[in-house]
């Protein structure tokens, strides 16, 4: 209950239009399919505290099953994250040691669904349209996706039907992820981000807190 009202209370300050849903529901909010890998390389930026941690990953969407896959060589060892679905992994190719203080399935979902949301690469996914939100100045209208154990709502930008925010919440942890940047990219026909970054917004939007920021090249 706890998690829901904080919820609440971030959506209030953020000026809710409404206050039901309007609990329309279909495969997938006006986006196509793929059954193609996207790869990319990138530079992701920790902020720990008063530091930054920077480090260069691979990073592979594929809708069709729903997953990220996440390389990278760090310190401790080679990794792979994985989300496929609700299902989260990690493993340490070199070592037993496990470093969990990069990734944790909600950095994954939020990547995830972030860059295929804004891709207009969603596939097999069911929804409920509710009503339009005014967030810092713009207009929204949220997506809540269905048959997660999170709240994950993709925000369509009504001066431009782009989707370039989602707001994540998973028990007291909200998160704002803004997705921008974009380039087109001819073999897909769309237009990918370039970056995406996640703040911990739990306390609200007036002080809300970068956690970390992708840039692909």
């Amino acid at each position: 209950m706890r998690g829901t009202y904080q919820f609440l209370l971030l959506i209030v300050s953020i000026t809710m239009y409404g206050c039901q849903s309007t609990e329309k529901q279909s495969p997938t909010p006006e986006t196509s399919t793929s059954d193609s890998n996207l790869k990319m390389t990138c530079h992701v930026n920790f902020y720990q505290d008063k530091s930054v941690y920077i480090t260069e990953q691979e990073h592979v969407f594929n809708p069709s099953s729903i997953s990220l896959q996440i390389r990278s060589k760090e310190p401790s060892g080679r990794y792979i994250w994985l989300l496929q679905g609700e299902h989260y992994s990690v493993e340490n190719l070199t070592s037993n040691k496990i470093n969990e203080d990069l990734f944790n399935k909600a950095y994954l979902q939020a990547i995830y669904y972030s860059m295929i949301s804004s891709a207009e690469l969603l596939t097999g996914e069911r929804w409920t349209e509710e009503e339009m939100v005014k967030i810092e100045g713009k207009w929204y209208m949220p997506y809540l996706l269905q048959g997660h154990d999170s709240k994950i709502r993709l925000m369509k930008n009504k001066s431009n039907n782009q989707f370039d925010q989602i707001i994540f919440q998973k028990d007291d942890l909200i998160y704002q992820v803004i997705s921008y940047n974009l380039r087109f990219d001819k073999d897909l026909n769309k237009n990918l981000p370039r970056t995406i970054d996640i703040f911990d917004a739990t306390n609200g939007l007036s002080s809300k807190k970068l956690l970390l920021q992708v840039q692909y090249n």
